[in-house]
């Protein structure tokens, strides 16, 4: 009896799984039926508008990649019949051609070359300093002007000025021509008043956080009595590690002429023609372009470019001719990142150097302006 229980009860269990056996099959058949017909459709078009959508995204960072990378070229400042941009196009558009400007072509002295840097506050000073000490080894008989404004350095800075052998040039304010610039660089627009200078051949000018490495003759070469029919050189910038199809204003040597600088002053205030967050920088791209000499990358080291080419410090140091500290200061920021250890300690090495060789001078003019004060 109770076997029998168990037999009855092992085939119910039995026909149970069997029930169910055969309800999955049905339900997996009824699945591949729909599969196969309307869903592998749905399937498909899923797909396609997958596909779709990842190829439109891709179209759509690769133009805007492309659009940011790829320059502007619609400012008014590459018409030459809306600006002039040197000494004898401006002439002849001026119609000035008898009246011969602050010119030094025909003389037979030596080319007036110069030196210029600015110094807007006591900020940059040792950078300044370094950077004239760093002239002057390369360039022991060159004069060295820096501009700076009046209220904003006191008699000492100006004192270890003139140690270092700059000399310093007072000037008012170039103030931004509307508003919308960074306020980093609401300063840099004074540096367009350095071709007002046209007592001088020719300007090399370099910022204060700069260091000159190698001698840089071959630049006012490039400028030197029209040789090349341009009056200005520069080096490309670079944003991030990528060299960009614009110039860094950090080094520049070019011309000075006040027909030209009358110019700049005409249409550096007329707004849509160039980006005024880069300031006087943004300007100069589009006055200049197409109307320069391009130099390589060495006149101005940018050590952005390290962030993706580290090796090229110790492949390109015999040819640096400027090493540019846009990323960091060594003078406001002591401590050295690994990236940019190696600029850092040749930066520290020169003005080590400086201070062993004018510390006594700066003593005096501290001093002396503490004598001044009682």
């Amino acid at each position: 009896m109770i076997n029998l229980q168990v037999d009855e009860a092992t085939s119910s269990l039995l026909g149970n799984g069997k029930k169910t056996t055969q309800t999955s099959h049905f339900l997996c058949c009824l699945r591949r039926s729909c599969i196969g017909k309307a869903g592998r459709a749905r399937l498909a078009v899923r797909f396609f508008i997958g596909v779709l959508v990842t190829v439109v995204y891709t179209v759509l960072v690769i133009f805007v990649v492309d659009y940011v990378k790829t320059p502007w070229f619609g400012s008014n400042l590459l018409n030459n019949t809306y600006a002039c941009h040197d000494t004898i196009s401006c002439e002849q558009r001026l119609q000035h051609k008898e009246d011969k400007l602050e010119s030094n072509n025909s003389s037979t002295t030596s080319p007036n070359y110069v030196f210029f840097s600015s110094l807007y506050n006591e900020n940059y000073l040792e950078g300044a300093l370094t950077l004239g000490y760093t002239i002057r080894k390369h360039h022991p008989n060159h004069q060295m002007h820096v501009i700076y404004f009046p209220e904003n350095l006191s008699k000492a800075s100006l004192c270890k000025l003139r140690a270092v052998d700059w000399i310093p040039r007072a000037v008012e304010r170039l103030p931004p021509p509307w508003e919308g610039g960074s306020a980093h660089f609401a300063d840099q627009f004074t540096k367009l008043k350095l071709w007002s200078y046209a007592e001088f051949d020719g300007i090399a000018y370099i910022d204060s956080d700069a260091l000159v490495v190698h001698p840089l003759d071959k630049a006012f070469e490039l400028i030197k009595d029209g040789a090349t029919g341009f009056e200005f050189a520069a080096a490309p910038d670079v944003f991030e590690g990528t060299i960009d199809v614009g110039f860094n204003a950090g080094f520049m040597a070019f011309k000075p002429s006040k027909i030209v600088y009358d110019e700049i002053m005409r249409t550096h205030t007329i707004r849509g023609n160039y980006d005024i967050r880069f300031a006087e920088q943004g300007f100069l791209n589009e006055f200049y372009r197409f109307r320069m000499i391009t130099l390589p990358i060495t006149y101005n080291f940018n050590l952005s470019i390290l962030k993706r080419h580290r090796h090229l410090w110790k492949l390109l140091f015999d040819e640096i001719k400027v090493i540019h500290y846009t990323v960091i200061k060594p003078f406001m920021e002591p401590s050295s990142p690994r990236l940019f250890s190696e600029p850092y300690a040749f930066w520290f090495k020169e003005n080590d150097a400086m201070h062993k060789k004018f510390d006594d001078k700066f003593r005096e003019c501290d001093e002396k302006e503490k004598d001044e004060e009682k």
